[in-house]
C-alpha cells in the first residue's frame, strides 16, 4: 500500500523443526505429509517413493502398491525407484503370512500383471528381479550400480557387501553430481565392505573431485 510498510513476513514459530520432531504420532503426521505431497506434487517420483516408504511402514501394502504403480509411470528405470521396488517385494514376502487373504490376492494379481504397468518380473523372487535389473541398467551408470548394490546387500542381509560394492567400482564416478556421489560414498562406507574396497572408491572419487573434502 502507498505509504505503508507493506505486508510483514510471518515468523516461523518452529524454525529448527524441534516441535515437528516431537510429534506423538510420527506415522500419522507422515501420512498427512505424503497425502499433501500427492495432491500438489504427485508427478514427482520422490513423492511416490516416499509414499511407498510411509505406507510400507504402516503395513498398508495396497496403498504402497498404488504408489508403486504411479511411480512406474513416471520413471520405471530410475535407481531411486529400484530401491523402493526391492524393499516393497521384501515387505510383501515378509507380510504374506499375516496379511488378510483378499490383500494377498490383490497383491499377487497386480504383481503378476506388473509388465502391463511398466515393471515386468515382479511376481518372481526379489533376487531374480534384481539380477535382471542389474543386467539391464547397472552398467554404464554409477547411480544405477549403487541402487543395484544396495538392493543386493539388502537381499543378502548385508552378507555380500564386497560383491555389492564391486558393482559400483566397475563404473566411472564422472556422471553424478558431488552430492549424489557423496551419498554413494556414505553407503559404501556403511555397507560393511572391506577397507580395500572402500579405499578404491575413495581414490576414484578424490581423483574426480580433488577439491572435495567429503571423501575421508
Amino acid at each position: 500500500k502507498p505509504g505503508g510498510e507493506g505486508k510483514k513476513k510471518k515468523e516461523d514459530a518452529d524454525p529448527d523443526g524441534e516441535l515437528l520432531a516431537k510429534t506423538e504420532d510420527p506415522m500419522g503426521d507422515a501420512t498427512k505429509f505424503v497425502n499433501l505431497l500427492a495432491e500438489h506434487a504427485g508427478g514427482l517420483l520422490q513423492t511416490q517413493t516416499l509414499s511407498m516408504d510411509v505406507f510400507m511402514r504402516k503395513g498398508r501394502l495396497l496403498k504402497a502398491l498404488a504408489a508403486l504403480k504411479r511411480a512406474a509411470k513416471i520413471a520405471p528405470s530410475d535407481p531411486l525407484l529400484h530401491r523402493s521396488v526391492v524393499r516393497f517385494l521384501l515387505k510383501v514376502a515378509d507380510s504374506r503370512a499375516a496379511a488378510p487373504a483378499p490383500v494377498v490376492q490383490v497383491l499377487d494379481s497386480e504383481l503378476a500383471a506388473s509388465a502391463e504397468w511398466g515393471l515386468p518380473g515382479l511376481s518372481g523372487p526379489p533376487a531374480d528381479y534384481n539380477k535382471k535389473w542389474i543386467a539391464q541398467h547397472a552398467s554404464g551408470s554409477v547411480k544405477h550400480a549403487a541402487a543395484a548394490a544396495e538392493a543386493l546387500s539388502l537381499l543378502s542381509g548385508g552378507k555380500d557387501a564386497d560383491a555389492a560394492v564391486d558393482l559400483i567400482l566397475k563404473e566411472s564416478v564422472a556422471g553424478p553430481k558431488l552430492i549424489e556421489l557423496t551419498a554413494i560414498y556414505h553407503w559404501v562406507k556403511a555397507s560393511g565392505c572391506s577397507a580395500a574396497k572402500l579405499a578404491v572408491f575413495v581414490e576414484k572419487a578424490r581423483a574426480h573431485w580433488p577439491l572435495a573434502t567429503a571423501f575421508q
